[in-house]
């Protein structure tokens, strides 16, 4: 796993919002392209993350456990006034589609993320999921498996 680069495994091109697109774009994305997870951009540079998750405080009266995302996602509003810069993640973490997968899949679990933008010269190229990480890893245990000699039965 080591000599696998996440370029090799990520999706690509990714779906994208800009900062100032509504929240009804970034769910009509979720449920057309059934992705959980968009990268936010500013022009061409990344800024945020956006999971299906922080839709969910605005597309229903949002629970008072939630105090933050209710107060971005004013219920009078409707979804197509409320910019995505407003209940995005900002600063979200990123890679390059050169490293490893196993530094991927390292910065996944140890910031407790399900998704990384990968980015090269400052631009968005692709996104790589948890998903895309377990899929490189079967396939890798496959190709040992095959590999492996059977013992010649008696």
């Amino acid at each position: 796993m080591n000599d696998l680069r996440v370029g090799e495994i990520m999706t690509t091109p990714a779906y994208t919002l800009q900062a100032t697109d509504p929240v009804a774009r970034a769910k009509m994305l979720f449920l057309d392209r059934r992705i959980r997870r968009l990268p936010v951009l500013k022009d061409e540079r990344l800024v945020g993350m956006l999971s299906d998750r922080d839709l969910r405080p605005c597309a229903a009266p949002a629970p008072a456990s939630l105090p933050v995302l209710t107060e971005r996602c004013d219920p009078v509003l409707a979804l197509e006034r409320i910019p995505v810069v407003q209940i995005m993640r900002p600063a979200p973490l990123s890679i390059g589609p050169y490293h490893p997968v196993i530094d991927a899949a390292r910065i996944m679990v140890e910031h407790e993320v399900h998704a990384l933008p990968v980015v090269e010269q400052n631009r968005v190229i692709g996104i790589v999921t948890q998903t895309d990480v377990l899929r490189a890893l079967l396939g890798i245990l496959n190709d040992r498996v095959a590999a492996k000699p059977s013992k010649p039965s008696v």
